[in-house]
């Protein structure tokens, strides 16, 4: 009888199978494609920003200037929106961020299958 009932439990532990690991953290999904094409095709366009920001500083000083930017396309890749900041700015800073959206919302962007796209950057530029 105690060898009948080894076997039976033996056979259910046989069956059971090695014990099955816990899921670790799941890493988190990519950017959607659309995001990743619209970052990289606003990185391409830094020199012309740049342009713009060291054309707004008084020659022969050094300067510090933190730019930020947020660019929202519609799915044709014209510009919804466009938000600029500049710190901390100086006198020419107006004249500054419309040279800024000038360049920006000259060109084409990629077209997207999202309906709207978000792409935010932020850029130091300085002369020393």
């Amino acid at each position: 009888m105690k060898l009948a009932l080894l076997v039976v439990l033996s056979s259910f532990v046989a069956f059971a199978g090695p014990p099955k690991k816990a899921a670790g953290k799941k890493k988190p999904p990519p950017p959607p494609v659309a995001s990743v094409e619209l970052a990289k095709a606003l990185d391409e366009r830094q020199g012309e920003v740049g342009g713009c920001v060291v054309s707004g500083e008084e020659p022969n000083t050094k300067w510090t200037e933190v730019l930020k930017v947020k660019l929202v396309l519609n799915s044709q890749g014209q510009v919804f929106s466009l938000d600029l900041a500049i710190a901390p700015g100086n006198a020419k800073s107006e004249a500054t961020k419309q040279c800024i959206d000038k360049a920006l919302r000259a060109g084409t962007w990629p077209k997207v299958s999202a309906p709207m796209v978000t792409a935010e950057r932020e850029w130091t530029f300085a002369m020393q």
